[in-house]
């Protein structure tokens, strides 16, 4: 019997949550602090931009790692995905909350004010609507979890002097702590 290694998926979790930090928290707030930098007289980030990439990024980070650390085809990993998308769907609201989705510049270039309006809300709709149509893979997930689950080989054989490996055996052998 090939025994489940814990370890191998919590360095999953961690990698994936790592990763996610990086793209959601780390590059966002260092677009931020060259854009405060560099273009001061320009666009000056409020402090809501930066509460909300890092309040909803924490919160995607944490659902990254649960996802990433569970089961292949388990329930909890279908649950976890679950709230990683919600997650990302209120990651991307809280752009459009904090204003980062629309930025005005005004480049003043040889006495001559050059202005002009990037507006991210439409590219902001679409990808919530793409992140919307994952929930129809979330039931069929659901579906399949549920499926494998209760098709699985249930019934452990255990011979009489072998080792078990339930729940059970663990407690016996820790003394019931």
């Amino acid at each position: 019997m090939v025994k489940y290694n814990p370890m191998t998926q919590i360095l999953k979790g961690l990698i994936s949550a790592v990763l996610y930090g990086l793209t959601l928290i780390a590059i966002p707030l260092l677009i931020l602090y060259a854009l405060e930098t560099y273009a001061t007289a320009y666009f000056m980030p409020t402090p809501e931009m930066k509460f909300w990439i890092i309040a909803m990024g924490m919160v995607v980070i944490a659902f990254a790692f649960g996802r990433e650390s569970s089961p292949k085809r388990s329930v909890r990993k279908v649950v976890f995905n679950a709230l990683l998308t919600l997650g990302n769907m209120f990651y991307i609201y809280s752009y459009w909350l904090s204003g980062v989705a629309n930025i005005d510049l005004s480049l003043d270039i040889g006495g001559a004010i050059i202005g002009f309006n990037v507006n991210l809300g439409t590219l902001l709709a679409i990808e919530l609507g793409v992140i919307g149509l994952k929930i129809i893979v979330l039931i069929y997930d659901l579906v399949d979890a549920f499926i494998y689950m209760s098709k699985r080989k249930t019934s452990i054989k255990v011979d009489p002097g072998e080792d078990s490996d339930t729940f059970a055996a663990y407690l016996e052998e820790d003394g019931g702590r």
